[in-house]
């Protein structure tokens, strides 16, 4: 049997161009309308799906309302730095969020050294040792003393310290009888004042005996103090001193002037950190252990930046 090749059977090419023009019309016809889709969508006539996705005009005002509402709503339980603008754009303010802090300008490390109960036999010691330094104390007088030791008196003020009242007697159940009691000590000081340095300072000053909180005034001090501010004086106490009439803190029996020295350090030492201290020393002229430690605690006050002043010149004096 002979062997026949086998041959692949070549079906007949469809011919591509009847049938190109049998579909061109709805070539043609599709191409028109996805045309005119475009041209009308670009003058918004098909944009009726993107319209319910983007708000109005109207739609936008009223959203702006509603927005500003709870923001108003939030920023009354909210400081007003956290509420936020309706714009977008950044906000800048150039006011200050709080106030800012106001502080007093700095006074420095100032000394009032005050003298009580004199004038005396030490007083002129006292000035005189004032004077070597260059320093002005307060000398918080008693009337009694005044009427005998008057050129004494005389001294304070000639030099250029304050004179203050210590009242007349220094005597508790006098001073503090009665209000009328200690105006009355305090007129009859007045006038050994006067008869003494030929006037009365024009501001008086005034310290009581024993202080203001002592148990002899305790039924009248208020009252006096009301009445002191009424009339236009002033008075102070003090918060530092050499304990120069306390000689029970002398547990160590030491000598009255090593006493008021280690007094001294302690309580000048509690304002060692404040530099604005306006520190009230307390000292009696009448102690010879005061006139005895005077130029050291002067020194000591100086190296450590005090500046000296009279109780004239207290702030408190001068607000």
């Amino acid at each position: 049997m002979e062997n026949i090749p086998h041959v692949r059977e070549r079906r007949p090419r469809q011919k591509l161009l009847p049938t190109l023009l049998k579909t061109a019309p709805l070539l043609i016809c599709l191409g028109f309308f996805g045309l005119a889709y475009l041209v009308l969508s670009s003058f918004g006539v098909l944009r009726t799906t993107a319209s319910e996705t983007q708000p109005t005009d109207t739609q936008e005002a009223r959203m702006a309302v509603s927005d500003t509402t709870v923001v108003t709503t939030e920023a009354a339980s909210t400081p007003p730095e956290t509420t936020l603008p309706a714009t977008t754009e950044a906000v800048t303010t150039e006011e200050p969020t709080t106030a800012p802090a106001t502080t007093e300008p700095p006074l420095g490390r100032c000394i009032y050294l005050t003298f009580d109960d004199g004038p005396g036999r030490n007083t002129e010691k006292v000035l005189d040792i004032l004077d070597r330094y260059g320093v002005k104390a307060t000398f918080f007088t008693v009337g009694y003393y005044v009427d005998r030791y008057p050129e004494t008196a005389a001294m304070i003020t000639q030099r250029g310290n304050c004179i203050a009242c210590h009242t007349y007697t220094h005597e508790y159940d006098q001073c503090y009888a009665s209000v009328d009691a200690f105006f009355e000590e305090l007129e009859k000081w007045k006038t050994a004042v006067k008869n003494a340095c030929g006037f009365v300072p024009e501001r008086v000053c005034i310290r009581f005996p024993g202080g203001s909180k002592t148990p002899n005034a305790k039924n009248v001090s208020d009252d006096i103090k009301a009445r002191l501010e009424r009339e236009g004086y002033e008075w102070f106490d003090w918060n530092a001193a050499d304990n120069d009439k306390y000689p029970k803190g002398n547990t160590k029996n030491l000598p009255d002037a090593d006493y008021f020295w280690e007094s001294y350090l302690e309580t000048i030492g509690w304002y060692v950190n404040k530099p604005n201290a306006q520190v009230i020393f307390l000292t009696h002229d009448s102690e010879n252990g005061t006139v005895e430690i005077l130029p050291r605690m002067i020194e000591d006050l100086l190296e450590r930046g005090y500046t000296f002043k009279t109780l004239d010149e207290h702030p408190d004096w001068n607000d």
